[in-house]
């Protein structure tokens, strides 16, 4: 069984957490449209999202840990690993910690694989199904094609390969495969397990050899807008004439049928 791990930001604003909301209601909306019933969802918040959906298989667990500064941040991880030599950002360690957290909790609840999706992500309602029908053959599988969604635009971009390098929701492991840290007290370059989602395949493979394979239809709609933590929505706007060529190029319709597969029929 798979366990969507869904890590929310805290509240920076009424505003900006109005959209948060609002993205993650369509987030939940889109997982809980699996056709098969052999997943769960578990949110990881510090301030209790305001929603109107719900859903049987979405539990809501309050994050315990403080967000820390980047300093702080850099500190303790001189004073844990002092061989670390990369720059961890105070954002980047508070989401890393909050994927754990949540995977360990879907472990604990009887999930044998996890995959962690940003609360503004939708995903394919095929995941549940392929992972319970090959998760004896697998140690998991990344997510190699996929779409970018820029706003409410009525045309998708598509990516056809290498969708792992542009959005963090495209990694689903095993358990067995999980950092077994104290989140309490490990460095915070232990705790960014699914940070760096470009490199985790790889990662994965040089620690402990388990090999990740793609899985072979497009999975995750990366939704781009205006509060994205990566600024995608903003780049794409600004960058106008690239993402008119994005279009022109790789454009597919946004179609009923791949709203139905996406959860997003209204």
């Amino acid at each position: 069984m798979i366990g969507f791990i869904v890590p929310l930001k805290a509240n920076t604003g009424a505003e900006s957490w109005l959209i948060e909301c609002r993205n993650l209601e369509n987030t939940l909306k889109s997982i809980c449209n699996q056709q098969s019933n052999r997943f769960k969802v578990f949110v990881v918040y510090t301030d209790y999202p305001e929603l109107q959906y719900k859903n049987a298989a979405i539990q809501f667990h309050k994050f315990p840990h403080k967000f820390l500064s980047s300093e702080t941040v850099a500190k303790m991880e001189q004073r844990l690993n002092p061989g670390f030599l990369h720059h961890i950002s105070d954002k980047v360690y508070d989401h890393g910690k909050r994927l754990l957290y949540g995977s360990n909790i879907a472990m604990e609840a009887g999930c044998n694989f996890v995959m962690p999706v940003d609360a503004d992500d939708f995903v394919s309602n095929k995941i549940a199904g392929w992972v319970e029908k090959y998760s004896d053959e697998k140690y998991g599988w990344y997510v190699n094609k996929g779409y970018i969604l820029n706003g409410q635009s009525k045309i998708l971009i598509k990516v056809a390969c290498n969708m792992y390098q542009v959005n963090g929701s495209t990694h689903i492991i095993h358990t067995s495969l999980l950092p077994k840290e104290n989140l309490s007290e490990a460095a915070p370059s232990a705790v960014c397990f699914f940070s760096s989602h470009g490199y985790l395949r790889e990662r994965i493979r040089q620690q402990s050899g388990a090999i990740l394979t793609p899985i072979p239809f497009y999975s995750v709609i990366y939704y781009a807008h205006s509060v994205n933590w990566s600024a995608i929505g903003k780049t794409l706007q600004s960058d106008w004439i690239r993402t008119i060529g994005k279009y022109l190029l790789r454009g597919v319709w946004f179609s009923k049928k791949l709203k139905s597969e996406f959860g997003l029929n209204g």
